[in-house]
């Protein structure tokens, strides 16, 4: 499973928002979707919100 995620564009890269799918990031950050792949792609920091956008893989298998 992926997330994305935004987070603050410096050494920490703390999280500011977490999102299941690219749309939801979209309508949060009022970027299209290519420019937030284009974003993702490049590791640029969005200008505008001071932040930096990354996609992360999740396991989601529970060892109970």
């Amino acid at each position: 499973m992926k997330i994305y995620m935004a987070v603050t564009a410096d050494k920490y890269e703390l999280p500011i928002a977490v999102f299941d799918t690219v749309l939801s990031l979209c309508r949060w950050s009022e970027r299209s979707k290519s420019a937030l792949f284009s974003a993702l792609k490049r590791a640029s920091v969005d200008q505008k919100l001071k932040c930096r956008y990354v996609k992360v893989e999740v396991n989601d298998e529970t060892d109970l």
